[in-house]
């Protein structure tokens, strides 16, 4: 009789526990929660300031799919550029808009190197020489180094380095 009070005790304990760490780890789900949608609004905010320069006044926001449980769904993308409807899809945007979100998404977290394989290439030519602007201002404001593989001469003259691969061979 004495034995089984004294697992009875144990297993009421072991319930209080139990209780106390479910407790603990809904607190902090609920913490990491919050955190994540701190940290996606600054994103967010860096987002729409680096796709309005890019775009010419176009507005772009991030969003959840799902923000009553942020880690099952996804990260939304929505971009509107300037004169165009709020009802155009992402993939219904023309390859230079396109690669204004892209090249504004690869900027949000301000990264301190960037990669870009022909960043201008669908761009026209006022925007091209916008945004290869935009990196001479983050490379000298911000120490942010650029590693771009371009057909586009104009970044020769703005780079510290550059190299050119000519029949295989790196010079």
């Amino acid at each position: 009789n004495g034995k089984f009070e004294e697992m009875e005790g144990d297993f009421n304990k072991l319930q209080e526990r139990k209780k106390h760490l479910i407790d603990v780890a809904e607190r902090l789900e609920e913490q990491r929660k919050v955190r994540l949608i701190a940290v996606l609004e600054k994103v967010n905010e860096n987002f729409k300031k680096v796709y309005k320069s890019l775009s010419n006044g176009g507005r772009g926001e991030l969003y959840l799919e799902n923000k009553e449980e942020p880690f099952k769904g996804g990260l939304e993308l929505w971009a509107q550029p300037k004169g165009k409807s709020s009802n155009v899809t992402r993939h219904q945007l023309s390859g230079g808009e396109q690669q204004r979100v892209a090249i504004a998404r690869s900027l949000i977290n301000s990264p301190d190197i960037i990669f870009a394989d022909e960043p201008t290439g669908n761009l026209d030519e006022k925007n091209s020489k916008k945004f290869i602007k935009l990196i001479q201002i983050l490379n000298k404001k911000y120490n942010q180094t650029f590693i771009i593989v371009t057909h586009n001469k104009e970044f020769q003259k703005i780079s510290n380095n550059s190299f050119e691969l000519k029949n295989g061979k790196l010079n």
